[in-house]
């Protein structure tokens, strides 16, 4: 059964190479259909475009103090909070006791969760309402989530 599965696996990648190579490289953009074709966004449009990234990099930049390094290994702060932003996250509401819990499910490593705990803390001391309820935003680190992926 091995040696069936082997040769599957080498007679696929054999067949996908000659694909690869046979395929043309070079083309023209005539040759392509309509859907097929990238369209140019307009110069305002890519000022606009522009504009969005430079408050997303301002405010990145502006959440970077908030972070601070645990001990021993370093990790880039910039990446770590690009993790944070990019994070798997579960909303709870408490209606309760007026809280909207955030919690973010571990990040890629327990040093990048450490040096992300001190902003979420921040975030949480501002006591924020989340807007159209009376529920207080609460922010969360599950930390060891990342051991079980």
């Amino acid at each position: 059964m091995r040696r069936v599965t082997c040769a599957r696996r080498s007679f696929s990648a054999i067949i996908c190479r000659y694909r690869h190579s046979s395929a043309d490289k070079h083309f023209r953009v005539a040759q392509l259909e309509e859907f097929e074709r990238l369209d140019v966004l307009p110069e305002s449009q890519w000022l606009f475009i522009d504009i969005i990234r430079m408050i997303a990099y301002r405010a990145e930049t502006r959440m970077v103090p908030a972070v601070v390094s645990a001990k021993g290994k370093k990790p880039n702060l910039r990446k770590a909070l690009q993790a944070l932003f990019e994070a798997d996250a579960g909303i709870i509401p408490d209606r309760a006791k007026g809280l909207l819990k955030v919690r973010i499910l571990g990040l890629s490593s327990n040093c990048v969760d450490q040096a992300l705990k001190p902003l979420l803390d921040e975030l949480s001391a501002t006591e924020t309402m989340y807007p159209g309820t009376n529920l207080k935003l609460v922010y969360e680190l599950l930390a060891g989530h990342n051991q079980t992926r």
